[in-house]
């Protein structure tokens, strides 16, 4: 490791920032709420894209216990977390890379330790990484149903990582909140979902500019 860089940690968020699927996962959600009523599933959807980073299982209990004013058993969002995963899996393996993700991870990866931090289920995510070929370069690959700022309070803890070492780079309010939470920095990653220069929020287009970018945080 190089004494000399500020960062010895990268941590990515996964939809938006390694793949872009966060199309992918919107029409699985409205797909799992088909047989709702259109009004509830539009209300819904409306939260679920405001909402990027939270897990799949907040998202359905939110549904429930939000919009339709009723419980919901877990044994239930279980079931319906992992239909999720049958409607949306292969959609997401199918996606594209965001730009530069393959060229980053081929020739800068191995100057940091990586790691993926995401919201998406941990068990999917894994097995998404092996299947696209991507799991070799990631230290740690994290997700729900564990919360994103305990999993990176969790990450930080173990191995005693340094937090002025790391950086989280990720697409939404979400991820800026985790890793406020959590005292780290944060680089924000232009998907769609939120308008950076909006936050005054320093960010990135695609992998391509990450390793200029790094060097000027």
């Amino acid at each position: 490791m190089k004494k000399q860089m500020k960062y010895q940690y990268l941590i990515f968020d996964f939809d938006g920032v390694i793949l872009q699927s966060n199309s992918a996962r919107f029409a699985g959600f409205e797909q799992l709420m088909q047989n709702y009523p259109p009004e509830q599933v539009n209300q819904w959807m409306e939260y679920i894209h405001a909402s990027g980073g939270i897990s799949r299982y907040s998202k359905i209990r939110y549904f429930f216990e939000e919009i339709r004013q009723e419980s919901i058993s877990e044994d239930s969002v279980q079931k319906l977390a992992q239909k999720f995963s049958e409607i949306s899996k292969q959609k997401v393996i199918s996606s594209p890379f965001v730009e530069g993700v393959e060229e980053f991870l081929a020739h800068h990866a191995s100057n940091y330790e990586c790691s993926i931090i995401s919201g998406s289920d941990q068990t999917e995510l894994r097995e998404i990484c092996q299947t696209i070929g991507i799991a070799i370069h990631f230290a740690e690959i994290l997700g729900s149903p564990v919360e994103k700022s305990e999993n990176i309070k969790q990450f930080l803890l173990r191995n005693d990582r340094r937090k002025d070492k790391c950086l989280y780079i990720g697409d939404s309010t979400n991820d800026l909140e985790a890793s406020k939470v959590n005292g780290i920095d944060f680089l924000g990653c232009q998907s769609g979902l939120v308008n950076w220069e909006q936050h005054n929020i320093p960010y990135i287009s695609n992998l391509f500019e990450l390793p200029k970018q790094i060097n000027l945080l």
